[in-house]
């Protein structure tokens, strides 16, 4: 049942979005792009070594040969902060519009929801789930949806180049995931458990403080002494 109800939240969640996906997937391309070229730099070492210890090539062609990787290598550099600059700016445009949308949506939905449920909930609790719970999608979204997205995408492409050279090192360095994927999940748990307390404790602390705030205004003004 909990499992059903997280699918179903999580459903929820990813249709907000929807709207923006192509300012995320421009932000993945990009982002795999910027952490491609180191690859390409340890690629080219390579290159440069090979070339120049095969006998095979004459010097012309050598020396022709490094230029060029050189000169990839260098117009690479060059334009990567481009790539950086446009894929920051686009995944904090559509994180910034995704929790905005997701804001405007649960204020609206607070504001039809009975008396008795504010009966029952603090005013500065509501109000930090609005905002503090809400802000913390922005860590969701560039932690998750692009940075994760960005490495996967960049093992893809580094796992293909590494069975074209030697598969039986490719497996091997796959024999590694698993090990992984267990030591994440039991720290991911740990992880989800904290930060679920903290949210209940922080809006908490929200409600009692803007409560106590808000109850200094109240005077009581003592009834005039009759007469």
């Amino acid at each position: 049942m909990e499992n059903t109800n997280n699918v179903s939240s999580f459903k929820r969640f990813f249709s907000y979005l929807i709207p923006y996906k192509w300012y995320f997937i421009i932000a993945i391309i990009f982002g795999m792009i910027k952490f491609l070229l180191p690859v390409y730099v340890a690629w080219m070492f390579g290159k440069i070594i090979s070339t120049l210890t095969d006998d095979n090539i004459l010097i012309e062609q050598k020396y022709d040969s490094i230029i060029l990787l050189i000169s990839i290598g260098i117009g690479l550099s060059i334009i990567t902060p481009v790539f950086v600059y446009f894929r920051t700016i686009l995944s904090n445009t559509a994180t910034q519009k995704v929790i905005n949308d997701l804001r405007v949506d649960l204020f609206a939905h607070v504001q039809g929801l009975s008396h008795s449920f504010f009966d029952y909930h603090l005013a500065g609790s509501i109000t930090s789930r609005i905002i503090n719970d809400v802000s913390l999608t922005q860590v969701f979204l560039k932690q998750v949806i692009v940075q994760s997205w960005m490495h996967i995408g960049v093992v893809i492409v580094i796992l293909s180049y590494f069975f074209t050279v030697n598969w039986r090192l490719a497996i091997f360095s796959l024999l590694l995931i698993p090990i992984q994927i267990i030591v994440m999940k039991f720290v991911g748990h740990k992880i989800k458990k904290v930060s679920i307390d903290l949210q209940e404790d922080m809006a908490q602390l929200s409600g009692l403080t803007m409560e106590s705030i808000s109850n200094i205004s109240i005077v009581r003004v003592p009834s005039s002494p009759s007469t």
